[in-house]
């Protein structure tokens, strides 16, 4: 945590899905293509895939982005579903291949509301 001077081991993959956010802003703005960042978003969302869980709760059927091997986490979660959303609408023709992703991704937020209170940070498994 730069504002600490500290460093934490525990957020490496909320760090790479903010990358991988990034990487997708840049490739949704690049008109001409300069920075041909196409497969370098398609392989950082294929890698956060495989550190992801398919879960239910709250009579959600989701996916989401684990942060250790007990935890998932809505920030890392969140900033992978828009690099998907990026993704698809830059290239239309890989919707078939991201919608279910995109959907499930999206169910993790929406079973992550508090009634009236905002969102849980997190989701346990197992618990």
């Amino acid at each position: 945590m730069p504002f600490l001077d500290r460093y934490i081991q525990d957020d490496h993959i909320v760090r790479q899905a903010g990358t991988v956010f990034v990487l997708s802003e840049a490739m949704r703005r690049d008109e001409k293509n300069n920075f041909a960042l196409k497969d370098s978003v398609r392989s950082s969302l294929t890698y956060l895939d495989t550190n992801s869980t398919d879960q239910l709760f709250n009579n959600y059927q989701f996916r989401c982005l684990k942060l250790n091997e007990n935890q998932c986490t809505l920030g890392g979660t969140s900033l992978a579903l828009i690099a998907y959303i990026n993704l698809v609408k830059k290239y239309p023709e890989l919707t078939n291949k991201y919608s279910d992703l995109i959907e499930k991704n999206l169910n993790f937020i929406m079973a992550m509301r508090l009634p009236g209170k905002g969102f849980r940070g997190s989701f346990y498994l197992n618990a």
